[in-house]
């Protein structure tokens, strides 16, 4: 699942950089990738469509919540929804902008902080499915308060 979330820069060019990275780690896991958004992110959200991506309908925090549990995999930029997917347990790629940012994200085994500034577009994308990839395979301690799926 890809999330879109509002920040000051999109991350790696997105949604097409984003929509590669999620096109290729769904493609390595067997899943099929979908798009979140927020309030005023549809034609953010629509530019990240493409490779078998599905558009999940608007929704408020706890649909939001929701979708995330049902995930296999969030990817998303280092925003609210990062928070929430981590907070209900799902693991979860955060692509960071800003070098050192990242160091403020190892609140869990289930998170992969991926630091991206200055990367060019390609070689993040490439970071970015490394890392989920390497989330996927290491198991992880299940957050405290939060059921395994």
């Amino acid at each position: 699942m890809e999330a879109l979330g509002a920040i000051d820069e999109p991350p790696l060019e997105q949604p097409a950089s984003s929509a590669k990275a999620a096109a290729a780690l769904a493609t390595r896991l067997g899943l099929c990738p979908c798009v979140v958004f927020g309030p005023g992110e549809e034609r953010l959200a629509e530019g990240a469509l493409g490779l078998g991506a599905r558009l999940l309908p608007p929704t408020d925090l706890e649909g939001l919540a929701a979708a995330f549990r049902a995930a296999k995999l969030v990817l998303t930029s280092d925003s609210g929804p990062l928070h929430l997917a981590v907070a209900v347990g799902v693991p979860t790629v955060g692509v960071f902008l800003k070098p050192g940012s990242g160091r403020w994200a190892r609140v869990s085994g289930r998170l992969a902080a991926v630091e991206v500034g200055g990367m060019e577009a390609e070689a993040a994308v490439a970071r970015i499915v490394e890392e989920g990839l390497n989330l996927m395979e290491t198991p992880s301690e299940p957050v405290r308060g939060v059921e395994p799926l």
